[in-house]
């Protein structure tokens, strides 16, 4: 059968409920799902996957097989064992005779941790399967209890569980809506000889998702044979509030396994590279041959925080979604541009970038010129001569102030002060990119918020005028009337079924033409998911008849009045990781690494007056010619002049503050609104913005408080 024929088919074919209005919807929503299933690009590693297949044609070992043969299944994946199996043993081959050479290029032991990669890589080719069938998994259990909803809406109103079962899947598109299309067709084309046997089949699927959701399906059924309104209405809420409650169960499971994420990130995120950055300074000093400061450059800027990004990202996508604006239909997405004398369009990008280069010129310049001294250095004296003439230039920077002289006159709290500039340039860069591009959206974000927080009453008011049997153009002046009469024209409700009535009267249009009409819809202007859904069902319901909709709305608002109950519980229980998560992005990570970064610095003087009171002490003394051998040759293993400059090291550690800070604010933002752009850019503005002051003044004040103390030290015997 042709997509042709299978579309006449379904138009034409398909018992649905006289005047429902639901065989057109889901002949449309079927058709649009099978175009979209046969346009559908593949995603990167089914590429890969049919890519590595081509180039090896493996036969995949049962025991891989029976691993990821259900992920594959579950989660629909287009791929085929024997091709995520090439994709495995490929990527081990290339990743590892790309590692080779470079092993022999890196010395001990950085080119142990290489070897690791190939299989680390091949881990995650041979886990993917089973990570991406876990996302679907949430996913589709994100959408059980909208299913339940619309299903319960319409046995309320009228109890024949195949229209329900019609009604949901006209209603909903989502893994289990598509789920539902399917179970339509398949009954329609003799696959299966009625809905419940249908549904009896998948249900072997979505049980391994979610079993509250199968309990629900089938306590529902039961409708058919109970006589009694009350009864029936009990069996409803019953099926909702085990629906609700499996959401919580798995919003609970989720913040409970929260901390190992959140401790891992403590730890192996803030703690240990922490304590791995105050060893620095002394590892670059006295092991100056054996550790090389490009490594760990590399280790604490790129490699660490993609690890840790690459895990947070894992943990964040098993989010199951409980808050009502965790998810936007649509979005309200950040700009791309920002508009001046309200015409020239300006990208946000590139101005903030530039804004973040120009900061960065002095500390480029400072950087820049500290290269070139090496480097002429390095040219102009050869051997011996160069090592001597570097380590005197060192000398002079690392120099104290003499007695009487302003701690401002240091020549290491300027260089200390232009090295900043990079990290400055840098933060602002982040700073006014995520705040510019979001702040706008922000701001109608908060707005639907309210919106979704007044749904509740909004719902309730407009349930009880069409409980009155009269039309919706009648019932919205009602709910406007009561809204001024209680001095609330500023509410967000107020606004929202204004702009309604207001296309309906002057545009002509249908109540939900006045909504979804895409000119002139009022969603265009609300993107969430909670009032496009809502909305939808209340104007769904409206085709039975106003006391239809009166009832749908009662129940969509007693549904989101349960929701609320929920999220306030969710909030309580993330509240320990959040807090801690807050408090390590706003005071621990900056602090820290400020201390860190003034302690390199203080550690190279301290080290280097040191060396100069005991000079000054066996020349007054004649120690050395005594002893012979000098108190200096004590400090004949260091070697200043083959120390990192401190404020090489105090740019790594901000470089790292400013990852670590936005990889947090990530994973804040995700575990409490999952992957909201907007949510997410402000976060990091904000975050940032306190992390890089606090950073600068605790950084400044160490310098310069302890400058006198190390002064005094190099003044001994003088």
């Amino acid at each position: 059968m042709t997509n042709k024929d299978l579309d006449k088919y379904l138009g034409e074919n398909i018992y649905l409920p006289s005047g429902s209005g639901l065989k057109e919807s889901v002949s449309r929503e079927y058709k649009k799902f099978r175009e979209e299933e046969a346009e559908k690009k593949l995603g990167i590693f089914e590429k890969l996957c049919k890519i590595s297949n081509r180039f090896v044609h493996l036969k995949c070992p049962d025991l891989i097989k029976k691993r990821i043969e259900d992920p594959i299944f579950m989660s629909g994946l287009k791929a085929s064992e024997d091709e995520v199996f090439s994709l495995l043993i490929l990527s081990f081959l290339v990743s590892t005779l790309i590692i080779i050479p470079l092993s022999f290029l890196i010395s001990f032991p950085a080119n142990i941790i290489l070897i690791f990669i190939p299989l680390f890589i091949s881990y995650n080719v041979l886990i993917y399967p089973a990570f991406y069938a876990d996302v679907i998994r949430i996913k589709a259990g994100n959408e059980t209890v909208k299913i339940i909803l619309y299903m319960a809406i319409y046995l309320s109103l009228s109890p024949v569980y195949d229209n329900a079962v019609q009604f949901a899947a006209a209603n909903c598109s989502g893994p289990l809506g598509l789920d539902f299309k399917k179970i339509i067709w398949d009954v329609e084309m003799g696959k299966y000889s009625n809905i419940k046997q249908a549904l009896g089949a998948y249900s072997k699927k979505w049980s391994i998702w979610n079993e509250n959701f199968v309990t629900a399906l089938t306590s529902l059924q039961t409708i058919e044979m109970q006589s009694g309104e009350e009864e029936k209405q009990e069996t409803i809420s019953e099926a909702l509030n085990d629906i609700l409650a499996s959401t919580f169960e798995e919003m609970k499971n989720y913040s409970k396994n929260l901390r190992t994420p959140s401790m891992m990130l403590h730890s192996f995120g803030i703690l240990l590279p922490v304590f791995g950055l105050i060893m620095f300074p002394l590892v670059s000093i006295f092991m100056t041959r054996q550790v090389n400061p490009v490594f760990i450059a590399l280790g604490y800027t790129i490699i660490l925080p993609a690890f840790l990004l690459w895990f947070l990202y894992r943990t964040i996508s098993r989010r199951p979604a409980a808050f009502s604006h965790s998810q936007k239909g649509g979005g309200v997405k950040p700009k791309k541009y920002f508009t001046i004398f309200g015409k020239v369009h300006i990208p946000i990008f590139l101005t903030t970038i530039l804004i973040g280069i120009i900061i960065s010129i002095p500390g480029i310049i400072y950087f820049g010129g500290l290269y070139s001294d090496y480097h002429r250095i390095h040219t102009q004296f050869s051997g011996e001569d160069a090592i001597n003439e570097w380590k005197e230039y060192c000398r002079r920077s690392y120099k104290t102030n003499e007695p009487g002289e302003s701690i401002l006159e240091s020549r290491m709290l300027k260089d200390v002060f232009f090295s900043m500039f990079p990290i400055w340039g840098m933060s602002i860069f982040v700073i006014l990119y995520t705040y510019l591009r979001s702040n706008e959206g922000k701001k109608q974000e908060d707005f639907i918020r309210k919106i979704e927080q007044d749904f509740e009453i909004g719902l309730f008011e407009l349930g009880k005028s069409l409980s009155e049997n009269i039309p919706i153009e009648k019932a919205l002046p009602n709910i406007l009337e009561k809204y001024k009469t209680m001095n609330r024209e500023k509410s967000p409700m107020y606004v929202f079924f204004e702009k309604i009535m207001r296309n309906i009267r002057s545009l002509a249009m249908t109540f939900k033409q006045a909504l979804f009409d895409e000119k002139y819809g009022v969603l265009k202007e609300f993107p969430s998911s909670v009032i496009h859904d809502v909305m939808h069902t209340v104007a769904s319901s409206l085709d039975k008849g106003p006391k239809i909709a009166a009832n749908a709305s009662k129940n969509i608002a007693n549904y989101l009045a349960k929701i609320r109950q929920i999220e306030q519980m969710i909030k309580d229980i993330l509240d320990d990781v959040v807090s801690s998560l807050k408090l390590q992005t706003n005071f621990i990570a900056p602090f820290v690494t400020a201390i860190v970064a003034s302690m390199a610095i203080l550690i190279v003087q301290l080290l280097q007056n040191i060396s100069v009171a005991l000079g000054r002490i066996e020349q007054m003394f004649n120690i050395g010619w005594s002893s012979g051998g000098g108190l200096t040759n004590a400090l004949d293993m260091i070697h200043l002049e083959e120390v990192v400059p401190p404020t090489v090291l105090q740019l790594i550690v901000g470089i790292y503050l400013v990852e670590i800070v936005i990889i947090i604010s990530v994973f804040l933002t995700g575990i409490n609104k999952g992957f909201d752009e907007v949510s997410r850019d402000m976060v990091i503005s904000k975050n940032l913005l306190m992390a890089i002051i606090l950073y600068t003044v605790v950084l400044f004040i160490m310098v310069i408080f302890f400058n006198p103390i190390i002064q005094q030290v190099g003044h001994i015997g003088g």
